[in-house]
């Protein structure tokens, strides 16, 4: 379960995101939804532990995401819409690549990537189908 306390960002004069609480309870599919610039990236990067809040607390399965960093994001995975690095890199690639950053046995990241990936092909780096 993922538990959002009170979360509020600001940058200077600027709220990002102001005083947002909730719960997602495990084995549920949400949405986050919003118009440009309604802090739906500000929100999921604090959620995540790469940005810092500027007040309120974030817990999965209650660790502390600036606590308990390393615990509380073994058990978060995120990609973003725009990865951050990498992006001449294939989707099982970068996937491949942050399971090794993150410590997961290579055995189990394997099995993840095959059960995702399915008997879809799998775009080359310029976006083509490999078929």
């Amino acid at each position: 379960m993922i538990t959002v306390e009170h979360l509020s960002k600001k940058y200077g004069d600027f709220t990002a995101v102001d005083d947002i609480s909730f719960t997602l309870e495990n084995g549920h599919i949400y949405g986050f939804l919003g118009p440009n610039g309604a802090g739906k990236s500000t929100t999921m990067n604090i959620m995540t532990g790469c940005l810092a809040a500027t007040a309120g607390s974030v817990s999965i399965d209650g660790r502390d995401i600036f606590e308990d960093a390393r615990e509380a994001k073994k058990l978060l995975g995120y990609l973003p819409e725009i990865p951050p690095l990498y992006t001449e890199q294939t989707p099982t690639e970068y996937l491949s690549f942050v399971a090794e950053a993150k410590g997961v046995p290579t055995k189990q990241h394997a099995l993840s990537l095959v059960l995702c990936s399915g008997p879809a092909r799998e775009p080359d780096r310029q976006g083509q189908d490999r078929g």
